[in-house]
């Protein structure tokens, strides 16, 4: 049998790494890309795939509701979820939408193949549901069976209540402190890797992962303030439509959005809330959530990290102050990198310099040779 399969993924590196993976594999077929949940469901209905290979969050409609909208029209399709980060709240969130197995982006490698067999391997529901009633023997009337079902969970439901009503706070303050240990972790590992990067774009892209992670949102921008005009402009962007790209990509010094952010205090609201005008891309974007942290340096704003979301209605409060601390790390990053940028570009031109005084001297020497030598013949004549 082949498996007919759709990746679908709002980066088009990631598709093609996908799709060359399976390529080794000769009961794997790639036949259709998507990159986004509303273009999954439009090409799944067309191709009919066994299998669909999903981003978790993309712009527009996201995986998880896209797996949702899939599975009750095709309940026979195989949905393998793939993500960024390897946290149980994403699983949990992903498996309950249907899907057939969580693989994280990382370890892609590693763990889709194994994922797409076990996926094919595990019984459908119906042939677990037959397990139950052998051959043979009668089977209940389904009024019994269905009030033996009631009685047993209601049986069920008062044993496990007072234990759940004593563990549920414990619960909450464990994966609080488990939340909260995890911030910690990944501001250090950011730090340290920071440490490490010389060129802008990679220190952006690092950055901004981290926020997704921690914050729990889904989108957003980094802006620089271009120093002779104080205009802000983006430099970084992540799971935005191409069209609200371009509405926002630039803003006037004079503008209601540079000065909410030279103001240079952050904002968390709604994205209507801004207290912006808005065109008709932005408004389409349907952005919810939004957090706006200026990033400053001796005093002065240079930039702005924004981070929203399109299902969250508000920024989490425990991850404000951890975007308020990266938003820091990255300024910092942002200097030292400009810094060695302006030293590089320095010395090549010393480089440069010294070479061009260099080439001088040897023509001056090449002259003054020729011209001792023209003397010489002159003395002897």
């Amino acid at each position: 049998m082949i498996v007919k399969t759709l990746v679908v993924d709002d980066n088009v590196h990631l598709r093609r790494r996908v799709r060359e993976f399976l390529a080794s594999e000769p009961d794997i077929e790639v036949v259709g890309e998507a990159a986004d949940g509303h273009e999954a469901i439009l090409k799944a209905r067309e191709l009919r795939p066994d299998l669909v290979i999903m981003d978790v969050r993309m712009p527009g409609m996201n995986g998880v509701t896209a797996t949702r909208q899939l599975k009750d029209e095709m309940p026979d399709l195989k949905i393998i979820m793939l993500t960024v980060f390897d946290l149980e709240e994403y699983r949990e969130v992903a498996l309950a939408s249907g899907a057939d197995g969580y693989v994280t982006k990382r370890s892609l490698t590693e763990e889709l193949v194994p994922a797409i067999r076990s996926a094919f391997s595990s019984p459908r529901k119906e042939d677990k549901i037959a397990k139950k009633a052998p051959e043979g023997l009668p089977r209940p009337s389904e009024a019994e069976e269905t009030l033996r079902e009631c009685e047993d969970g209601l049986r069920q439901l008062s044993q496990a209540t007072f234990k759940e009503m004593v563990l549920d706070e414990k619960t909450k303050i464990f994966r609080t402190l488990a939340k909260m240990n995890n911030l910690i972790r990944t501001q250090r590992d950011l730090g340290v890797a920071l440490g490490t990067v010389s060129d802008l774009d990679e220190g952006l892209q690092l950055c901004f992962e981290t926020v997704l992670h921690v914050s729990e949102m889904d989108c957003g921008g980094v802006y620089l303030v271009h120093e002779p005009s104080g205009a802000l402009h983006l430099v970084f962007h992540q799971g935005l439509a191409p069209d609200f790209v371009q509405s926002v990509s630039h803003y006037e010094a004079d503008s209601d959005n540079t000065r909410l952010v030279m103001a240079g205090q952050p904002v968390y609201t709604e994205h209507q809330a801004l207290g912006v005008s808005w065109d008709e891309a932005q408004r389409g974007e349907d952005l919810r959530a939004i957090a706006v942290v200026p990033m400053c340096h001796n005093e002065q704003v240079i930039g702005c990290l924004n981070v929203a979301s399109h299902t969250l209605a508000e920024v989490p409060a425990l991850a404000r102050e951890a975007l308020e601390t990266i938003a820091v790390q990255m300024c910092n990053t942002i200097v030292r990198l400009r810094a060695e940028e302006a030293l590089r570009t320095r010395c090549q031109h010393l480089e440069e310099l010294l070479e061009e005084r260099t080439a001088q001297l040897r023509k001056a020497q090449e002259q003054l040779e020729v011209e001792i030598a023209r003397r010489r013949r002159a003395q002897q004549a």
